[in-house]
């Protein structure tokens, strides 16, 4: 295990990664301390990396017990620190991707903003990521080129998979925020992007925040998408459920101001839907089917609570009478 350090701007020293007064310098030093980088180690990154190349990783992958850990610093009055702010990797409008990731697992990237690319800024190529972890990490502007672009994004049908993301940001992309297939993400924002906010199956999203993108806040496919604690305000849609799919859980959530709160595809789907808050939808329900609705709980979208939903007005009301509470939380 060892301690690699990486310097965007640094042009002094021996240039071998050693100590920060020596370490490996621009693009070509984060290339190489890519390549070299095995299980255990730490990559350490200050300042901004101004790429003319895609700075691909597809040398050696990381252990559960020994992931490979890139670590973002801001530059401060010479002394690289850790305050908030971030390492900067920049596709600086030049290159495809920032990061091109080829059957490569276990790496971890914390406190990295990514940038400026052509197509995504983060993309899995030929074989699925797995068991990554992105802890606050930003992801913006990607698709400069103007022909597709997301944040976090893949390459014909690989993506991430089993990946967790923390406290990440999407943002400001020409496609999709986050682009996943069975991952967990956990305080995430995803907003202003021409397509979904997040966008995959198989996922969990735990307290994240998606709004102001122009199709979907969430669009979930395949089965067991759990949406928890989420708020998707002024979407296109929601929630997009794929064509035949489901059951989804949509539990907890704040559902405001879309053209419409949840959305399903050709062949209606079904989804579970607890304790959701409905407001301000053009419509709150297009071509869905709430699995609470099955035994004729026809205005009921919340489960368990001592109110209702109107699925006309979006508002919500508590109910005059213990005996009609105690109805309206059966299924």
């Amino acid at each position: 295990m060892a301690d690699i350090y990486v310097d965007g701007e640094l042009a002094t020293g021996t240039n071998d990664g050693s100590t920060w007064a020596n370490a490996r310098q621009g693009e070509a030093g984060l290339q190489a301390g890519f390549d070299v980088a095995v299980a255990g180690d730490v990559l350490h990154l200050t300042r901004t990396f101004i790429l003319t190349s895609i700075i691909d990783i597809d040398q050696t992958s990381g252990t559960s017990a020994l992931p490979v850990r890139v670590i973002g610093y801001n530059y401060n009055s010479g002394s690289p620190v850790v305050d908030g702010t971030f390492a900067v990797i920049d596709g600086n409008v030049a290159v495809n991707n920032c990061i091109l990731g080829d059957n490569i697992d276990f790496w971890t990237m914390e406190n990295i903003e990514f940038k400026n690319a052509l197509e995504d800024n983060i993309s899995a190529q030929n074989n699925p990521m797995n068991n990554w972890s992105f802890i606050n990490c930003h992801s913006h502007h990607a698709g400069l080129g103007l022909v597709s672009g997301s944040g976090w994004g893949h390459d014909g049908a690989d993506q991430w998979q089993d990946t967790a993301f923390v406290l990440c940001k999407a943002y400001l992309n020409l496609d999709n925020g986050i682009y996943s297939y069975s991952c967990s993400l956990f305080g995430c924002t995803s907003y202003s992007n021409g397509a979904d906010g997040f966008v995959g199956g198989y996922g969990q999203y735990n307290n994240c925040l998606s709004y102001s993108n122009t199709d979907a806040g969430f669009a979930v496919a395949e089965t067991a998408n759990m949406i928890i604690n989420c708020v998707a305000d002024g979407n296109g849609a929601g929630v997009h459920i794929g064509s035949g799919e489901g059951p989804i859980m949509l539990m907890g959530s704040r559902i405001t101001n879309n053209t419409i709160g949840i959305e399903g595809g050709v062949v209606a789907p079904l989804f579970l839907d607890c304790y959701n808050f409905y407001n301000n939808n053009g419509t709150n329900f297009d071509n869905v089917i709430p699995l609470n609705q099955i035994r004729g709980q026809s205005t009921r979208t919340t489960i368990g609570i001592e109110g209702y939903i109107d699925r006309v007005a979006g508002n919500f009301g508590l109910l005059d009478t213990a005996a009609a509470r105690r109805m309206e939380v059966q299924l």
